[in-house]
Parts: C-alpha cells; structure tokens; sequence
C-alpha cells in the first residue's frame, strides 16, 4: 500500500510538473530579444532612407541580421508566431527588455553627439 501511494503521488509530481523547455528551432528568450532589438535597429536605418533605396538594400540588411543569429526568413516567421500566439506575456516581457536596449543605444548616442557638437562650437568668452 505504501509502495502504490508512493507510487502515485511520484506520477502526480512528475505530470504536473510544466517543462520550461522550447520546442525545437525556438529562439529562446534572450536569444529573441537580441534578434528583435537588431531588427528594429534595421527598421529604424532603413527608415531614414529614400524609399528606392530600401527596396535595393533592405533585404540584405535583415538577411545579416539572420545570418549573425543562424536563423532564416522562415524560422523568423515561425519564432515570431510562437511567442505571439503561445507565449504573449513572454513576448510582452522580451519587447520590454528590447525598448530598454534601444533607449539605452539612444541615450548612448544622444551623448556621444552631443561631446562631439560641444568641440565644433566655439566658446566665446566675454572680456
């Protein structure tokens, strides 16, 4: 009777325990973030570009991306719909993580521009 209640609650444990584990080909979540973080920085350049020259360089912007991750196009898509669709709050969680890495790249740049146009003007002391 002891060994069947062992038993038992061994199988209760072991069936409600939820593995964490991705399924295979899922980008996990930091490995998302950076992916995610190095497309918006594309979106963002190729937005300040005249529309014909996205259309001749864009592709090869977003296929560097995947190269550098190893992934392709289609394992983007299907990256991109599993934490949409089955991992929202994950999603929610890696966009936040990304905006933080794209704020901090911005204020980085912000303050590096800013050195740099403080050389170019000259400061005028009165007498």
């Amino acid at each position: 009777m002891k060994r069947l209640l062992t038993v038992l609650l061994l199988l209760i444990f072991v069936a409600g325990c939820k593995s964490d584990d991705l399924p295979n080909g899922i980008l996990s979540k930091d490995q998302m973030t950076d992916v995610l973080r190095d497309m918006h920085l594309v979106d963002g350049y190729l937005s300040t570009l005249p529309s014909d020259s996205v259309r001749k360089v864009g592709r090869q912007f977003y296929q560097q991306v995947f190269a550098t991750y190893h992934i392709d196009s289609a394992r983007w898509v299907v990256n991109l719909k599993y934490y949409t669709v089955k991992k929202p709050l994950v999603l929610n969680d890696i966009y936040k993580k990304v905006k933080a890495d794209l704020d901090s790249l911005q204020s980085k740049e912000s303050k590096a521009e800013l050195k740099k146009n403080k050389k170019k003007i000259p400061v005028i002391k009165p007498k």
